[in-house]
C-alpha cells in the first residue's frame, strides 16, 4: 500500500502488514544483524485486560513477517512497549503492567481525578 506521510517533507512511502486484527502501539526496531523485528499489543482493544503483547520479524525490509509469537500475556493489560537491542546482542522490553481498568475524570479545579459515575 502507497501512503504519503510527512518526515520532514511530504513523501511517498510503502506500508506493510506485520498483523492483521490488532497490533497497537508498535515499535520497530533494526536488529544488528540486519533483519527488523516489531513488538504490538495484541488481544484486546485499546484498553482491556487481554492485552497481551507479541514480536514478530522480517529478514526482507518488512516486505513480510514471521506470524506474531508471545513476549509477555498476564490477567492484566500488558500495554505501551519499548523494545531495542542492546551490545550483546540480548532483546530488551520494557512495558507497562496496568491492573485496573477505570474510567476517571479530571476535577473541575484539576488537582486530582475523581471515580465517572
Amino acid at each position: 500500500m502507497d501512503d504519503r506521510v510527512m518526515v520532514g517533507a511530504l513523501k511517498r512511502v510503502k506500508r506493510y502488514l506485520i498483523t492483521p486484527m490488532g497490533g497497537y502501539f508498535p515499535v520497530l526496531t533494526k536488529l544488528s544483524n540486519g533483519p527488523l523485528a516489531a513488538i504490538f499489543r495484541m488481544g484486546d482493544y485499546h484498553i482491556g485486560q487481554r492485552g497481551r503483547l507479541e514480536m514478530a520479524r522480517s529478514d526482507d525490509g518488512g516486505k513480510s513477517w514471521t506470524l506474531p509469537h508471545l513476549v509477555t500475556s498476564s490477567h492484566t493489560d500488558d500495554r505501551n512497549p519499548a523494545f531495542c537491542q542492546i551490545r550483546d546482542g540480548t532483546l530488551l522490553v520494557a512495558f507497562g503492567r496496568l491492573s485496573e481498568c477505570e474510567n476517571r475524570l479530571l476535577s473541575k479545579d484539576r488537582t486530582r481525578f475523581q471515580r465517572a459515575r
